[in-house]
């Protein structure tokens, strides 16, 4: 998605979009999927950094298609690192590729009792 200084932009267009055709408020949106009305218009107008459940829930309702925002920085046993440069440039499908692998790999350790790295986000 091509983003502007307030968000995201191309999304923001689709989501109007959407909400005309299907000829719905903020408010229906909030009761339709359960997500808190504030977080629906906050969402609709692109004012998000991270692809949340309610991110999902929404974009389903509406039937458009999922934004992808930045990729997360990690930490392996204290040091960060940043996924950006190394991912930045897969296409979508790479990257549910490479989850899927990297799943794979965590679930083999744990079958045959390895213990892996400790691997978590980085707050941004």
């Amino acid at each position: 998605m091509k983003s502007d200084a307030n968000g995201h932009a191309d999304f923001k267009v689709a989501v109007q979009a959407r909400m005309a055709a299907l000829d719905v408020s903020y408010a229906e949106i909030a009761r339709r999927t359960g997500v808190h009305s504030s977080q629906v218009s906050r969402i609709c107008r692109g004012q998000f950094e991270t692809c949340s459940e309610n991110v999902v829930q929404i974009c389903t309702f509406l039937g458009v298609t999922t934004p992808r925002v930045g990729l997360p920085n990690i930490s392996i046993d204290g040091s960060a690192f940043n996924l950006g440069p190394l991912l930045g440039s897969l296409s979508a499908e790479d990257i549910d590729r490479l989850i899927d692998v990297l799943r794979h790999v965590r679930d083999l350790a744990s079958s045959s009792g390895q213990r892996l790295k400790r691997v978590r986000r980085v707050p941004r």
